[in-house]
């Protein structure tokens, strides 16, 4: 009876770990968006500049 909760308990752990994964890439795509529409400003702002 112990095996089944140590498989329960590692199923948890790979929930977990996958739920983290996704959260990271929602975070990285976000961030790549930022970077892009700064980069799109700062180009923007030159051209008025310049």
């Amino acid at each position: 009876m112990g095996s089944t909760g140590s498989n329960f308990v590692l199923l948890d752990y790979l929930a977990a770990l996958v739920f983290i994964f996704i959260g990271l890439c929602v975070v990285v795509k976000k961030l790549d968006s930022i970077v892009y529409e700064l980069q799109a400003l700062n180009s923007n702002l030159a051209a008025l500049r310049g």
